[in-house]
């Protein structure tokens, strides 16, 4: 943060997720040996779209994990971990469970039903027309 540099702080600590992370110094939103250290014990927010995101910048390649385990300051162990995950849960985004699929089935035999009892209504309805005379 600029107001931080200003003022020569050394240190900038952040909390909320209680899990320590020691993110680097860094001066101008960039790494650097020049800037306070910023000391997070976790993140703020999200911590799926936290863990999400992290896990994009692995699958990208423009970083190794060994990299993006420095700024980030989570293990690489833990890293390769969320991108097997990410990889193995991948095929399921696009496949529909079973329980949608008996929904959708459900539904359908819903709907079909529905369009029966219509036509049926609709045929006494023209014989009662054509019976009385209406």
């Amino acid at each position: 943060m600029p107001i931080f540099d200003k003022f020569h702080v050394d240190a900038v600590l952040s909390a909320h997720y209680h899990t320590y992370r020691r993110h680097g110094h860094i001066k101008n939103f960039e790494k650097n040996i020049d800037g306070p250290l910023y000391i997070i014990t976790g993140v703020a927010g999200d911590v799926r779209y936290e863990k999400a995101k992290i896990v994009v910048e692995i699958l990208q390649g423009d970083q190794t994990i060994g990299e993006i385990s420095s700024i980030y300051g989570i293990h690489p162990n833990m890293l390769a971990r969320w991108k097997r995950e990410a990889l193995d849960g991948l095929p399921k985004v696009f496949e529909r469970s079973s329980k949608q699929i008996k929904q959708e089935q459900e539904r359908q035999q819903e709907i079909d039903e529905l369009y029966k009892q219509i036509g049926i209504l609709t045929t006494q309805n023209e014989w009662l027309k054509k019976k009385g005379g209406l």
